[in-house]
């Protein structure tokens, strides 16, 4: 019961969102909701672009204002695309299944599959999934191994949502790899525990932490354990970088002797610069205010997949090519990309699948360390932190002291991994660093969804893999 009032609660909220920007929903009236405002201040730019401070009563009018109504038809380009096109987009978008799982999206390319439940050392069960082979290869003898870790709010249909030419899961099976997709903990594929359950609190009081320190051993030692090899390629984008980050900077050799080569896709580590909506969000007390109005509800997960937005809206709202663009507004907004290099039939599928979960401790670990620009470990507050560590602060994490070959690819337009807060990490590796390639028109989605990706990144990382054979 307490879990269906959860899920109430939240797709009712994303009922009311989706009124708010003016999209019709099974047939719904105006005035189910309260009315959208019709007007809106300079504020719009600000938190945009996170030039300045804001409260938690800005950004909601933010959120609730017209200026969404109309952006959407900017994004979308009405009046600009030709006929034609237009009705070419509309039956592709028809025929698409955005509620399809990771599993079946790869089966769906025509690649085998298979699923398998990784328990970690303090008891999560995460769930993964793992093409063997390509399409026209046999599974018969033994691959490289390549495991792909999603960012925040993810999961692993990052890397097959997109075309089998164009998704770095199906590009590296078909080079000959042996693909692992990893999902952290709390997401889609990953809530359930030994002993605890998602209606807890205990379940979800973690954060990317925990998923370095405990969820990263236990899928690189399983895989090696079922695939009976001694070393893995290892790609993280975003949090999968920031967990690989935090682990392997311990000095634990345990981890990095079995990684063969560390690829991050838009680096994070520190977030202190980091612009857009995500830093007028982290530096307000909307932030800290969510966090404490969710625990008060005995919500403790944050962007779950729900009904209304992963699958009404996917179907709906981003499978209609007349409101499509307010799905790929609410991408670039959020996530970041350049708008000309996405796939917009594919948005539906993204919106399918995204955003997946996470604990509420794991967002606010974030916007802790863009107000302390520092990478540390998660907050406690002096007295829990003096039970923990041992010490009044939490302690930093130095990548100085990771010794293993690792391999840059960053974007000029990164809002998330801006290129301040990668130069930081960057001068940590020092020569480490075997690889960096810097691209200027790059945001943050553009490294798993980007139309281009495959040229700009993944045959590099094929290259890379083989190269360090």
């Amino acid at each position: 019961m307490v879990s269906f009032c959860k899920s109430t609660f939240l797709d009712a909220c994303w009922l009311w969102l989706l009124c708010a920007l003016g999209v019709p929903v099974l047939g719904m009236n105006d005035n189910m909701f309260f009315p959208c405002s019709t007007s809106y201040t300079n504020q719009t730019q600000d938190i945009l672009q996170g030039s300045r401070d804001i409260s938690g009563k800005e950004l909601f009018q933010f959120l609730t204002s017209n200026w969404f109504v109309e952006g959407k038809d900017a994004i979308n380009g009405r009046g600009l695309m030709p006929e034609e096109e237009f009705k070419e987009l509309q039956e592709t978008l028809k025929c698409l299944k955005p509620q399809l799982n990771t599993s079946q999206l790869i089966q769906q390319q025509g690649y085998p599959v298979e699923e398998y439940n990784i328990h970690t050392e303090d008891g999560f069960i995460l769930g993964v999934q793992r093409i063997p082979n390509g399409r026209k290869q046999r599974g018969d003898h033994a691959r490289p191994v390549v495991i792909l870790q999603h960012g925040l709010f993810a999961c692993s249909s990052n890397w097959v949502s997109n075309l089998a030419n164009q998704s770095l899961a199906f590009i590296l099976a078909d080079a000959g790899f042996d693909v692992w997709l990893g999902n952290s903990r709390g997401n889609t594929y990953s809530r359930h525990h030994e002993t605890l359950k998602p209606y807890q609190k205990q379940f979800w009081y973690w954060s990317w932490d925990e998923m370095g320190k405990y969820d990263l051993p236990a899928l690189i030692d399983y895989t090696l354990k079922v695939t009976n090899q001694e070393q893995v390629y290892y790609v993280g984008h975003s949090q999968g970088t920031t967990q690989a980050f935090a682990e392997l900077s311990q000095n634990n050799n345990t981890i990095s002797d079995k990684i063969k080569l560390f690829v991050a896709l838009a680096p994070v580590a520190k977030v202190a610069n980091i612009y857009g909506v995500f830093r007028s969000i982290s530096t307000s007390s909307f932030c800290c205010f969510t966090k404490d109005v969710l625990s008060a509800l005995h919500q403790y997960e944050f962007l779950e997949k729900t009904f209304i937005l992963n699958t009404l809206a996917a179907e709906t709202v981003c499978g209609d090519p007349h409101t499509a663009g307010i799905c790929v507004f609410f991408l670039e907004v959020f996530g970041g990309f350049s708008s000309s290099n996405i796939n917009r039939t594919r948005v539906p599928v993204y919106i399918g699948n995204n955003p997946a979960g996470t604990s509420i401790f794991d967002v606010e670990h974030y916007c802790q360390m863009v107000l302390s620009d520092h990478f540390q470990m998660y907050n406690y507050g002096a007295e829990e932190n003096l039970k923990r560590y041992g010490q009044l602060i939490p302690p930093m994490y130095h990548p100085k002291n990771i010794d293993m070959p690792v391999a840059f690819f960053s974007g000029g337009q990164d809002k998330l991994a801006d290129v301040k807060d990668v130069n930081w990490i960057r001068k940590q590796l020092g020569d480490n660093l075997v690889y960096d390639k810097f691209i200027p028109s790059y945001g943050h989605l553009d490294f798993i969804l980007g139309l281009d990706a495959a040229v700009e990144i993944y045959d590099d990382v094929v290259k890379l893999f083989k190269n360090f054979g």
